[in-house]
Protein backbone atom coordinates (compact mmCIF):
# COMPACT_ATOMS: atom_id res chain seq x y z
CA UNK A 1 0.00 0.00 0.00
CA UNK A 2 1.03 3.32 -0.81
CA UNK A 3 1.14 6.31 1.58
CA UNK A 4 1.59 10.01 0.70
CA UNK A 5 1.64 12.32 3.50
CA UNK A 6 2.50 15.54 1.32
CA UNK A 7 -0.44 16.93 -0.44
CA UNK A 8 0.87 20.65 -1.02
CA UNK A 9 -0.16 21.42 -4.56
CA UNK A 10 -1.89 17.72 -4.91
CA UNK A 11 -5.26 17.39 -6.22
CA UNK A 12 -7.44 15.28 -3.62
CA UNK A 13 -11.29 16.30 -4.94
CA UNK A 14 -11.83 12.82 -6.10
CA UNK A 15 -10.51 11.17 -2.84
CA UNK A 16 -13.15 10.45 -0.20
CA UNK A 17 -12.76 12.26 3.10
CA UNK A 18 -12.58 9.87 6.39
CA UNK A 19 -12.74 10.50 9.84
CA UNK A 20 -10.82 8.02 12.21
CA UNK A 21 -10.81 9.30 15.47
CA UNK A 22 -8.98 13.02 15.21
CA UNK A 23 -7.14 10.98 11.96
CA UNK A 24 -8.06 12.50 8.06
CA UNK A 25 -8.06 10.10 5.92
CA UNK A 26 -7.97 10.24 2.30
CA UNK A 27 -9.16 7.47 -0.09
CA UNK A 28 -8.23 6.63 -3.88
CA UNK A 29 -11.52 6.52 -6.40
CA UNK A 30 -9.84 3.24 -7.28
CA UNK A 31 -9.46 1.55 -3.80
CA UNK A 32 -12.86 2.68 -2.83
CA UNK A 33 -14.33 1.16 -6.39
CA UNK A 34 -12.12 -1.62 -6.15
CA UNK A 35 -12.84 -3.08 -2.41
CA UNK A 36 -15.48 -5.08 -0.76
CA UNK A 37 -14.53 -3.60 2.57
CA UNK A 38 -11.68 -1.69 4.34
CA UNK A 39 -10.68 -2.07 8.09
CA UNK A 40 -8.80 0.97 9.44
CA UNK A 41 -6.73 -0.11 12.74
CA UNK A 42 -5.00 3.21 14.47
CA UNK A 43 -2.61 2.56 17.52
CA UNK A 44 -1.00 4.48 20.01
CA UNK A 45 2.36 3.77 20.55
CA UNK A 46 5.02 5.90 23.29
CA UNK A 47 6.68 7.79 20.78
CA UNK A 48 4.55 6.89 17.31
CA UNK A 49 1.58 6.15 16.09
CA UNK A 50 1.26 3.14 13.65
CA UNK A 51 -1.96 2.66 10.95
CA UNK A 52 -2.78 -0.38 9.23
CA UNK A 53 -5.45 -0.42 6.53
CA UNK A 54 -6.78 -3.64 5.70
CA UNK A 55 -8.85 -4.00 2.27
CA UNK A 56 -10.64 -7.13 1.30
CA UNK A 57 -10.90 -7.72 -2.73
CA UNK A 58 -14.21 -6.89 -4.42
CA UNK A 59 -12.79 -9.91 -7.17
CA UNK A 60 -10.41 -12.69 -6.74
CA UNK A 61 -8.13 -10.25 -9.05
CA UNK A 62 -7.72 -7.01 -8.75
CA UNK A 63 -6.61 -4.79 -12.26
CA UNK A 64 -4.86 -1.64 -11.32
CA UNK A 65 -5.12 1.40 -13.65
CA UNK A 66 -1.11 0.85 -14.46
CA UNK A 67 -1.89 -2.62 -16.10
CA UNK A 68 -2.31 -3.57 -19.83
CA UNK A 69 -4.58 -5.79 -21.27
Amino acid sequence: MSVDTYLKGKNTSRYRTVWQDELKLLVAPTLLSQAKSLRLDVSDYVLWRSLRVEAEPLYEHFHSPACRH
